[in-house]
């Protein structure tokens, strides 16, 4: 009869720990999702004129397809889950300090663009432009950029050439020079 209960102890330990697991995985997914789209990034007052320009961008939605990217596809690494999760926690707690400190401090977004590749990861962008290395179509400029990037030797970052991307005429939206959006009342 010992015998039979530790082993009905060590059974229902073994499910405990699996249903714990479970529950801890699909509860950190669930956040992990929920915090990652544009409307969850939008809430904050700050990112206004970063939702507007991202709204008017091929990322945003504005292409044939009707594709967007969600701000963690761009501002977050995906070279590792764990990089990825620990950047996530890092980024949050500084954007939440960030938001504090704004009510009191207008944060100088104009200057904080030049610092763009501490925003924007390589493995975000070759997460969804994998084939780039050897896209057939592509203009010969486009090629060349894309050769020399992939290239053993490189120090290029993908923002260096490309430093607008995921936000059309950002500049202009932060400076307050940007054009008014239309939008259609039904």
């Amino acid at each position: 009869m010992k015998k039979r209960t530790w082993l009905l102890l060590g059974s229902g330990g073994v499910l405990l720990l699996a249903g714990l697991a479970s529950g801890s995985w699909m509860v950190t997914e669930t956040a992990l999702q929920a915090t990652s789209d544009r409307e969850f990034c939008s809430s904050c007052h700050t990112m206004d004129a970063f939702v507007a320009s991202y709204d008017q961008d091929v990322h945003g939605g504005q292409n044939p397809q009707g594709l967007r990217a969600d701000c963690a596809d761009c501002h977050l690494p995906h070279d590792s889950p764990t990089n990825y999760f620990v950047q996530k926690g890092l980024f949050g707690l500084k954007a939440g300090w960030g938001q504090v400190v704004s009510l009191v401090f207008e944060p100088d977004w104009l200057t904080s663009l030049e610092q763009r590749n501490d925003f924007l990861y390589d493995s975000a962008c070759l997460n969804c432009h994998a084939a780039l290395e050897h896209a057939p179509e592509q203009s010969p400029a486009a090629a060349f950029g894309h050769r020399t990037y992939f290239a053993p030797d490189n120090a290029l970052s993908c923002a260096d050439c490309h430093p607008h991307v995921g936000h059309k005429d950002l500049r202009a939206h932060l400076s307050g020079d940007a054009l008014p959006t239309t939008t259609t009342e039904e």
